[in-house]
């Protein structure tokens, strides 16, 4: 959902600049403040996770993300916007710690490298799949 988050929508940061009446680069902020919110949560939400139900917080974080784009569609201005993609970020690193730790927490030895080999080929294939995907929806 990370690489999702930044790739589905590459596609529509001319639109986004159209509708905020500001420059595409401008706009492209909104990746920076993302990716900078992933890294970060990722610091808090560890610590965070290992103290709470980890399925707790992964279905708070999923809630908060979903709750966030429809916040997105909503906006009408680019600082908005930022602050809003900055809570998307930080929900999506609660998902990102959560699962990565989940898999450490239930398996070992060749179960463990199975899942994160299909990890790991999910993050392969999305920054792929995604732009595609981002083009569709822009498009409709």
């Amino acid at each position: 959902m990370g690489i999702l988050g930044v790739d589905t929508y590459l596609p529509s940061i001319p639109d986004i600049a159209a509708e905020f009446n500001k420059s595409p680069s401008s706009t492209q902020l909104s990746i920076m403040v993302y990716k900078l919110a992933i890294g970060l949560g990722q610091l808090i939400f560890g610590r965070l996770s290992d103290a709470i139900s980890r399925r707790k917080i992964m279905l708070t974080g999923a809630a908060i993300y979903a709750t966030a784009a429809f916040m997105l569609r909503q906006t009408d201005n680019l600082p908005a916007f930022l602050v809003i993609r900055v809570i998307q970020g930080l929900s999506i690193s609660i998902m990102l710690v959560t699962s990565v730790s989940a898999v450490r927490d239930v398996s070992r030895g060749t179960v463990a490298a199975l899942l994160y080999s299909i990890i790991i080929t999910i993050e392969g294939f999305v920054p792929i799949a995604s732009q595609l995907i981002g083009h569709f929806i822009n498009d409709l």
